[in-house]
């Protein structure tokens, strides 16, 4: 196994003169990445109904394998949703969370999870806790 790539921006086609930090909402996608997506795209270009009928239910069934076995878990298990919002959501709303219970969120949540959060302990008659957690400042220290 090689070692990681020490200078990793190569992975990607940034702007070397403006630092990028945000990769959520406006997230550059590595250029390994996007090269899989075109061979995707081809694939589904060459017979459309095929492919949406017969292959990629296969294909995301087989893709769910990989992160299952990092975290140790079936991959029939895993679901893949839009964005990180819609699968915070989708946990949060389905926590059974009663009076005194608490959800811990980080003081750098992003702002739709943190609603949530808010909504669901609301509801429940839960609290919200969050965990002041540092976030460095580029260009300084």
């Amino acid at each position: 196994m090689m070692p990681p790539d020490p200078d990793i921006r190569r992975e990607w086609d940034l702007d070397p003169d403006f630092l990028t930090v945000n990769h959520g909402s406006f997230g550059a996608t590595p250029l390994t990445v996007r090269q899989a997506e075109r061979a995707w795209q081809d694939r589904m270009e060459r017979q459309p109904t095929r492919f949406f009928s017969t292959v990629l239910p296969t294909a995301l069934r087989e893709a769910a394998d990989d992160p299952g076995r990092f975290v140790n878990a079936d991959g029939r298990d895993i679901v893949f949703t839009d964005n990180a919002t819609t699968a915070c959501n989708a946990v949060l709303q389905s926590l059974s969370l009663r009076p005194g219970d608490e959800v811990l969120i980080l003081s750098h949540a992003y702002g739709a999870v943190r609603n949530t959060v808010r909504f669901v302990t609301q509801r429940a008659g839960a609290t919200a806790a969050e965990a002041a957690t540092p976030f460095p400042k580029p260009g300084r220290g």
